[in-house]
C-alpha cells in the first residue's frame, strides 16, 4: 500500500507553507499530487523527485532554470 502524506505533511517536510503548496498546485510549478475522495494528498517520491528536479550545482544554472 503506499504511503500518502497530507498537505501539512508535505509542507512541514519541504519547510514551506500549505498556502504555497496549495498555489504551486494551480499554478502546476509544485510536487505532483493526488485527489482521492476530493482530498489532495502527496506520495513521498512525487515530493523528492520534484525536489530533486530543482537541486543545481551552482546558483547560474539554478537561474538559468527558473
Amino acid at each position: 500500500m503506499p504511503t500518502f502524506w497530507t498537505p501539512d505533511e508535505a509542507a512541514k517536510v519541504l519547510r514551506t507553507s500549505v498556502r504555497t503548496l496549495e498555489r504551486r498546485r494551480l499554478d502546476g510549478t509544485g510536487p505532483k499530487f493526488a485527489k482521492l475522495g476530493g482530498r489532495v494528498f502527496y506520495r513521498p517520491e512525487a515530493i523528492a523527485a520534484w525536489a530533486d528536479d530543482r537541486t543545481f550545482a551552482s546558483t547560474a544554472e539554478a537561474q538559468a532554470v527558473s
